[in-house]
């Protein structure tokens, strides 16, 4: 986000009393203001819809007693018991199995970059297997086709994305450039299932590396206006190394990665949950903003609010009028390049892992299993 507000002396500078100009040091550095939602806020849901859900807590309470993984925790024993001496004293030995699949990846994969002993007493096809099994068990705690209640935190992501995307396709925000949006892993898998970003590519059926980013950009061919003219289309980039690109990928079983704005936004809302009630209901949840608006479930609530960063004419401000940033008309260019009007949310999995590339170019003894049964609960 940095990138976007450059050293201006004329963005932040002052004339004093005795006529003098003076601006921040550095050039003009402008700092980049971030504006926080507490844990208990209503706009919580639209980042996080899977978290405080009693809902989503019975659902993954059924897969752990599900067959698939009592069959599969019991064959994985053996392997998971060769890492025992590098997890004593972090984890209970009741807890050493497949049933902490992702707390385990996660701790020997930091451990085998910046732990001697990890990395001495982990091979890396080890590692590899513990990365798969971690694939599997996240994805079927995120997504279930018979499940829905399963992807919350993706449903009501979904319609986060929409609201903010339909500010500048109905130009009800016409300074709106740029949305940028930071969450978790566990919402993302949710997103990838509910809108058959698995048929465009198996690795969406995985975890996402560090600081992973999916983009969604409205675009519209030169020359051309109107809702007619519109299209989404959706990138993601796996992890921030300097290799890694963004990639397009179809949506919603799509044969082209541009969709049209009325056919994207149509499909989008039938995956979604668009109001505080809504969520409220479908949660059974009993967060203090719950208490009336479960009732009025059928009244919608504009996703906004889930504020990271705002922004005028390239200054930074700390105003809640949502998570939306404006950029000046060369930064827009840059972005835009004649073609692109508005890449407009940006889910970004910070506390995400996976590696993207070439996981299903190694086999190991035990294969990723398709979800059949699954839940989100942590």
């Amino acid at each position: 986000m940095q990138g976007l507000y450059p050293p201006s002396e004329s963005a932040n500078a002052q004339t004093l009393a005795n006529g003098t100009t003076e601006s921040d040091p550095l050039n003009g550095y402008q700092y980049v203001l971030v504006n926080g939602v507490p844990a208990t806020a209503p706009d919580i849901i639209w980042l996080a819809g899977d978290q405080s859900c009693p809902a989503m807590t019975k659902a993954s309470k059924a897969y752990y007693n599900s067959t698939k993984f009592l069959t599969m925790q019991q064959q994985l024993q053996p392997f998971y018991d060769k890492f025992r001496p590098l997890l004593n004293g972090i984890l209970e030995p009741s807890d050493i199995g497949f049933q902490n699949a992702y707390n385990i990846f996660d701790y020997l994969n930091v451990g085998y970059v910046h732990n001697t002993t990890v990395r001495s007493n982990l091979s890396s096809d080890d590692l590899f297997q513990l990365r798969t099994l971690a694939d599997s068990q996240s994805f079927d705690l995120n997504y279930n086709a018979s499940s829905p209640n399963t992807s919350i935190g993706g449903r009501t992501m979904a319609a986060n994305i929409v609201s903010h995307l339909n500010q500048t396709a109905a130009q009800t925000t016409p300074a709106l450039k740029l949305t940028y949006f930071n969450g978790a892993y566990s919402p993302m898998l949710a997103f990838w299932g509910i809108t058959n970003l698995t048929a465009a590519s198996p690795n969406f059926m995985g975890l996402p590396d560090y600081a992973s980013v999916m983009t969604f950009e409205l675009r519209r061919p030169a020359n051309t206006t109107g809702f007619d003219d519109l299209f989404v289309r959706f990138g993601f980039r796996n992890g921030s190394d300097p290799s890694a690109e963004v990639t397009y990928f179809p949506m919603f079983g799509s044969n082209t990665t541009d969709m049209p704005w009325g056919e994207w936004s149509s499909a989008m809302s039938k995956v979604s949950i668009s109001s505080t009630g809504s969520w409220c209901n479908t949660c059974g949840a009993n967060m203090t903003f719950c208490v009336g608006a479960a009732s009025t479930s059928g009244a919608s609530t504009n996703p906004t609010g889930s504020t990271v960063t705002n922004s005028t004419s390239g200054a930074a401000d700390t105003s809640n009028s949502g998570s939306s940033s404006g950029l000046s008309n060369a930064a827009a260019g840059g972005i835009g390049a004649g073609v692109t009007i508005g890449v407009i949310a940006l889910i970004e999995g910070l506390i995400a892992l996976w590696y993207f590339g070439g996981r299903r170019g190694r086999r190991s003894s035990v294969e990723k299993v398709p979800s059949d049964s699954g839940s989100n609960g942590r």
